[in-house]
């Protein structure tokens, strides 16, 4: 009698431990993936709020509107195919962006943010445009679709929206690197050294795009975390200016 009663209680202490471990994990669960929820449904908010689309399918954005939210916003990022298609908030000390959303609030997905040397009409001969790779695809983490080369070639174009331009480029190269390698300059003190530049992204790209730009010609780099790669490695996506419509 003794020993049952003792064995009841220890099946009840193990059963009872059990569902508290559950209840346990699963709040764990429940709390990393919050912010993920949370920050997808105010990128859609948003969007209907702000980002409608003209007659050929392009984001038509109210300015008055979005520039309201945060004065940082300086323009917005569309790449067909992806989760790419929010506004890019320019940092007013670096990497401010990095753990704030476009909307100027804490968030662990960041923002689609450049850096406070960057020109804010993109008129840069390179300009850097940084976001986080996240697991479910949110913010650069559907960037990782241009490791294939079918993807690229049903999308190679990016497209970023202004007041008072539509800049349209085309992916001409992809790869990962380390951080702070030459990937990342911006300033190139003569012509050699841009040409030198631009061959090196050619060189480092895993397929051949055809495209290989001219030392004339802007490039806009994408930037996000590598999968698996270690906590320096970068992905990268290089992107050729092919047009830019005034309005």
């Amino acid at each position: 009698m003794y020993e049952n009663r003792v064995k009841r209680v220890l099946n009840v202490m193990v059963t009872a431990g059990l569902v508290l471990g559950i209840l346990f994990f699963s709040s764990l669960s429940v709390k990393e993936y919050l912010p993920y929820a949370r920050n997808r449904i105010r990128t859609e908010r948003l969007q209907k709020e702000v980002a409608g689309r003209n007659e050929e399918g392009r984001r038509k954005i109210n300015w008055k509107k979005l520039r309201k939210k945060n004065k940082d916003i300086i323009a917005w990022i569309e790449i067909p195919g992806t989760k790419v298609d929010y506004p890019i908030v320019k940092c007013p000390t670096r990497s401010y962006y990095l753990h704030h959303d476009a909307e100027g609030r804490n968030s662990i997905l960041g923002a689609v943010f450049v850096q406070p040397e960057t020109a804010g009409d993109f008129s840069d001969m390179h300009t850097v445009i940084y976001g986080h790779n996240m697991r479910d695809k949110q913010m650069f983490g559907s960037l990782h679709s241009f490791e294939k080369k079918d993807f690229w070639k049903k999308h190679k174009k990016i497209y970023i929206y202004q007041p008072e331009q539509e800049i349209e480029a085309a992916v001409y190269s992809t790869y990962d690197i380390l951080d702070s390698t030459d990937t990342y300059l911006t300033a190139f003190d003569t012509p050699d050294e841009w040409e030198e530049w631009i061959a090196m992204t050619t060189e480092k790209r895993y397929y051949d795009t055809g495209i290989d730009p001219e030392n004339t010609e802007r490039i806009i780099t994408l930037s996000t975390c590598s999968n698996g790669r270690g906590r320096r490695s970068r992905y990268v996506v290089n992107c050729v200016v092919e047009s830019v419509k005034n309005f």
